[in-house]
């Protein structure tokens, strides 16, 4: 419990039996080194003066899916499009196609078809053709959307979303083994 008649200051050793509740005046000495829930590792001996306003890389790291241990699949933009006779082809991860992202969650401009339960998007935030799937995830997680799914693109989901890249083909997350 605490004491009755608490003195001005508190006493330099720590006290060997601490009361079970929080003292209602704190310390008027704090601690010359306290500590926190989670210390840095390495923690910086001078703050910086101008901390940056942006980030040291453009776009969010992509995240491990975009493996060397996988093909993606890349789909057809429209199912009216010229390469409809070959929507799906593999493609690894290093080779160069557009980009077309969906969101779950409504996004103001993106279409929105009727028998999708997503938004898609090509102009993101300008056309992106030739990218790697690591640099499509970037794209569409800046915009904090995702790569479609194959069954998105084959829905016609994305179709129509600008670019002109409807008779062209693009990422998909979905993976296949290589």
């Amino acid at each position: 419990s605490p004491t009755a008649n608490p003195t001005g200051s508190p006493s330099e050793p720590p006290s060997r039996n601490p009361s079970s509740s929080p003292s209602t005046s704190p310390t008027l000495k704090p601690s010359q080194s306290p500590t926190t829930l989670k210390p840095t590792a390495s923690p910086s001996s001078i703050p910086s003066a101008s901390p940056t306003s942006s980030p040291s890389t453009p776009l969010p790291t992509p995240s491990p899916m975009a493996s060397y241990g996988f093909l993606h699949k890349v789909v057809c933009g429209s199912t009216n499009g010229n390469c409809r006779n070959t929507p799906v082809l593999l493609a690894n991860v290093d080779e160069g196609h557009n980009v077309r992202c969906c969101s779950d969650n409504e996004k103001t401009g993106w279409v929105k078809k009727a028998q999708c339960d997503v938004w898609g998007e090509s102009h993101i935030p300008a056309c992106n053709s030739a990218k790697t799937y690591a640099e499509a995830e970037a794209i569409c997680a800046a915009s904090d959307a995702r790569v479609c799914t194959e069954s998105e693109l084959l829905d016609d989901c994305t179709r129509g979303s600008g670019c002109g890249y409807d008779d062209e083909r693009h990422w998909s997350s979905t993976t296949a083994p290589k």
